[in-house]
């Protein structure tokens, strides 16, 4: 991602700096994989459940509640962008071809990206419960339906979906 226009259409821009206070990833990654994950997962993941308008108050905050749910969202957003970056970016397209990454077929891979996920839903529900107790007729756009975290809880213990 080299588009000026794309990396201000973030909820934040330095979303690499943010990923390091709250997952674990490498100094000297990737930014535009990085920011082009964000994208897809702000696009595709955000929206999907709080909607296109909710995400926009995100990226241009214009109150004080929109930036608490700036605050709320961005670690679910975060949470989501690790999952795609784990799913999608798994080889590189270089002038021999198309390169694949050696940990690329590890099931492990695919269980962190399932964990990250999950981890996103339970931070994004926290967000819900501020939209519903703001304005609690005008969350309409609001599907929960769409969440499915893999993080159960059976008889007061915690289990995850990679276990």
């Amino acid at each position: 991602m080299n588009g000026i226009e794309l990396e201000n259409s973030l909820i934040s821009p330095d979303v690499c700096d943010l990923m390091q206070d709250r997952i674990s990833v490498q100094l000297d990654i990737d930014q535009t994989r990085v920011k082009a994950a964000a994208h897809i997962a702000q696009t595709v993941d955000l929206s999907r459940v709080i909607g296109v308008a909710n995400v926009q108050r995100c990226i241009n905050p214009q109150s004080d509640a929109d930036d608490t749910l700036k605050a709320l969202v961005i670690p679910a957003w975060l949470f989501y962008t690790n999952a795609r970056m784990l799913r999608m970016f798994n080889g590189t397209l270089t002038d021999s071809g198309y390169v694949v990454a050696e940990e690329a077929s590890s099931k492990q891979a695919s269980k962190d990206a399932d964990e990250s996920y999950s981890v996103a839903e339970v931070y994004l529900e926290l967000a819900l419960d501020f939209l519903d107790a703001e304005t609690p007729t005008a969350s309409d756009d609001i599907d929960r339906t769409t969440l499915t975290p893999k993080i159960r809880v059976f008889g007061g213990q915690e289990n995850r979906g990679s276990n």
